[in-house]
């Protein structure tokens, strides 16, 4: 009797492990993940970031899928956006860069914004980096 109810549990932990693979694919990959790239890029466009860039990094020996380079006017409107971003995501730690405010990356895991001032991002020109893998997002009119 024991040895059944355990090959019954331990076919549910299989079923189970591969309903959760499922549910994690589809919430990172293919069209659902074009579909998030497209809600990130409005936030942004909303949050009136500047010369809003979008590369796709799947394929390569990163973890995360897409990076969004953006830029701010000056420093405390880069540390500005961070803030909004930190209440709208509910990150409770403050990321990379934040108190110097010239560029500050948050990492999403599949999903990198990097928020430049306009000086350090010509400085870096990680645009030039991934020029090969820029997206093209068309606008969204809007309504």
């Amino acid at each position: 009797m024991i040895l059944v109810y355990t090959k019954i549990y331990s076919e549910i932990d299989i079923i189970f492990d591969k309903i959760m693979t499922f549910i994690y694919n589809i919430n990172h990959k293919g069209i659902f993940m074009e579909n998030k790239v497209e809600e990130i890029y409005n936030y942004l466009v909303q949050k009136k970031c500047k010369d809003i860039a979008v590369y796709d990094l799947s394929g390569e020996e990163s973890d995360s899928e897409y990076l969004f380079v953006i830029t701010t006017a000056n420093q405390a409107l880069n540390k500005k956006f961070a803030a909004s971003v930190m209440v709208d995501f509910g990150v409770e730690k403050k990321p990379d860069g934040y108190d110097k405010g010239e560029w500050i990356v948050f990492d999403f895991d599949k999903y990198i914004i990097h928020s430049f001032i306009p000086q350090v991002r010509e400085k870096y020109n990680l645009d030039k980096l991934w020029k090969s893998k820029r997206l093209i997002i068309k606008k969204q009119s809007k309504k």
